[in-house]
């Protein structure tokens, strides 16, 4: 790591910042978490980003340890990036950054790319709107394809894999409802409140699955609270009553994948669909700890909310949320 820049600090977050404080580094970190990427497929996520700059940004992260680089076996042979374990602790430290940022003012233009779209819906998610509700949701975001499921007050989103992958994970890939559109139209349907009517008539949005099912999804994220200008909220967002609502669930990659696909190099495991049924609807309640590892935020790659007692004056009791353009 000759050459890059330090804080001569020995305070951890000096040491932090000088493996990853270089400006783009975070945002690459992000594109990883939900799986490998191929370099095409993240200098696509981050247009604005020249490929100059991120073939750096990703030579600086191998050499600190948070990336690795690796060749899928043929007939595949696409190189991709993914997060090391040590890069995956970021995570949580992601999440907090971006529940943090999304009170701060939006720059004029400029998209969301799916991870980033993803990234959102796990910031805002409530939990009290969801209540009971047990749905699981396919979003087919032209390339990229996501299951995000919805159960006892927790939120998980994964990137299916290859058919012949182990996920390693408890995540049901089984959709009662799936959306097809693009990351603009989601995010203005989830954030902006825009009505889903228009967008189906259009042809920006089509569903399978539970018309109703869908709409109550959509409607399960509210736009954060802008600080005031003593740094605390203008008005109190709804209550976070869980200890951990949202769920991380990474997808790795399959060493041995048999055909390339347009996100990670590798074909995307196809997701059954079922009718939503009243229990569907209704859903039950479960314990946050689904896997028992809803713990401290710091102490695993997992958690993501701070426990109640732990809360700010912005997460404690229940208020109604102010308008503000969406994170």
């Amino acid at each position: 790591m000759t050459g890059r820049r330090s804080y001569q600090d020995p305070c951890g977050i000096a040491r932090a910042l000088d493996l990853v404080g270089e400006r783009w580094a975070l945002l690459v970190v992000r594109e990883l978490l939900l799986g490998p990427k191929r370099f095409s497929d993240l200098h696509r996520s981050l247009p604005v980003l020249s490929q100059n700059v991120l073939s750096t940004r990703l030579r600086e992260l191998e050499e600190a340890g948070v990336v690795a680089r690796r060749r899928l076996d043929p007939p595949a042979a696409s190189r991709v990036y993914e997060l090391t374990p040590w890069g995956r602790d970021l995570e949580p430290v992601l999440f907090h950054l971006a529940r943090w940022g999304s009170r701060a003012p939006l720059p004029e233009g400029g998209e969301l790319s799916a991870d980033a779209l993803m990234m959102a819906l796990r910031t805002t998610f409530d939990p009290a709107a969801a209540g009971a509700l047990r749905l699981a949701v396919e979003l087919r975001l032209r390339e990229d394809l996501f299951v995000v499921a919805v159960t006892g007050g927790t939120l998980r989103v994964a990137r299916p894999g290859p058919a012949d992958l182990d996920l390693t994970t408890d995540l049901d890939l089984t959709a009662d409802v799936v959306l097809t559109t693009d990351p603009g139209t989601l995010r203005s349907l989830v954030f902006a409140g825009a009505d889903p009517a228009p967008a189906i008539r259009d042809g920006k949005l089509r569903v399978r699955g539970d018309l109703a099912s869908a709409i109550r999804f959509l409607r399960l994220f509210p736009r954060p609270a802008p600080p005031s200008e003593h740094g605390q909220c203008a008005e109190k967002p709804p209550s976070t009553k869980t200890a951990c609502p949202v769920r991380y669930e990474p997808a790795g990659l399959a060493r041995n994948t048999a055909t390339p696909s347009k996100s990670a190099g590798t074909p995307l495991r196809p997701v059954k669909v079922r009718a939503a049924s009243a229990a569907t609807r209704s859903g039950s309640a479960e314990a946050c700890a689904v896997s028992g590892v809803c713990t401290n935020p710091g102490t695993t790659a997992l958690q993501h909310t701070p426990r109640p007692d732990q809360a700010s004056a912005c997460d404690r009791d229940s208020a109604t949320t102010p308008a503000l353009d969406t994170p």
